[in-house]
């Protein structure tokens, strides 16, 4: 056993695919109870299935939830603290991403990203605040290697993920004397549907330049690697456990050494 999350239970958005749905695993791998939110309820209710299908000492359960919306937030939330006793974590991974040309500003496309990516999160931190209280819980929110190493077209994306990281330290501050620990991870590249996007083809299959796209973010890392969602998945889990009971207000970077921060 890595970490001791056994009995827990985690609250994880964006958990229908990609990063979310590879921590919700995780976590239900180390026996915790897990519900996994997102908006797409298909997409999740597959995501679910599947996780539980592979005979697991935890559980996942799935909610719908679109984050934007501060006030089903309340009540999801609410709902999952009275049937499970409580919240002990809640991992933020709700994200979306769209191209923005610096030259060209889409302020709609903009104002998109940041409902989802800064407000959604936020709306998920405030509603659950008091449940995480209770339990002298954690919280993590998934920033972006961007961060450190931004590429125009990441505009939006970067901005909405600089801002979660000051709410992240911000919060941290004024949770730390109720014993709550706040925490970001910001990946660097990791294989999922969202590196994806602009390779996928109708049918689901991939374009022949999808290896050279892999090999260019290999070329990033001084391993030469493409991390995968679980690469992120046991850095949130470290943050949630009791290990980590001495780091607070921190921007873990799992990102294979696309960036090394002094």
């Amino acid at each position: 056993m890595a970490f001791d999350v056994a009995g827990r239970v985690i609250f994880i958005t964006g958990a229908a695919s990609g990063i979310g749905a590879g921590i919700a695993e995780i976590f239900a791998g180390e026996g915790a109870t897990v519900v996994a939110a997102d908006l797409s309820a298909d997409r999740l209710a597959d995501e679910v299935t599947r996780i539980n299908g592979l005979g697991l000492r935890g559980t996942v359960h799935a909610a719908k939830l679109d984050v934007t919306d501060a006030a089903e937030v309340d009540r999801i939330l609410e709902a999952v603290a009275a049937e499970h006793g409580g919240i002990d974590a809640v991992v933020n991974s709700a994200g979306i991403f769209i191209d923005i040309d610096p030259h060209e500003i889409d302020t709609d496309a903009v104002r998109r990203v940041m409902e989802v990516n800064f407000f959604g999160t936020l709306n998920v931190c405030r509603s659950a605040t008091r449940h995480l209280v209770a339990r002298r819980g954690s919280l993590v929110n998934l920033a972006t290697g961007g961060l450190d190493r931004p590429l125009p077209p990441q505009l939006a994306y970067v901005a909405s993920k600089a801002a979660v990281v000051e709410l992240t330290r911000t919060m941290a501050l004024a949770l730390g004397r109720d014993g709550v620990r706040v925490n970001a991870v910001a990946p660097g590249y990791i294989d999922t549907p969202m590196i994806r996007r602009n390779h996928t083809l109708p049918d689901g299959t991939l374009s022949a330049e999808w290896e050279q796209q892999l090999e260019a973010y290999r070329s990033y890392s001084p391993l030469h690697v493409v991390g995968e969602p679980s690469d992120v998945a046991w850095c949130v889990v470290y943050l949630v456990s009791d290990e980590a009971k001495f780091v607070t207000g921190q921007t873990f970077r799992p990102n294979g050494g696309f960036v090394v921060p002094r």
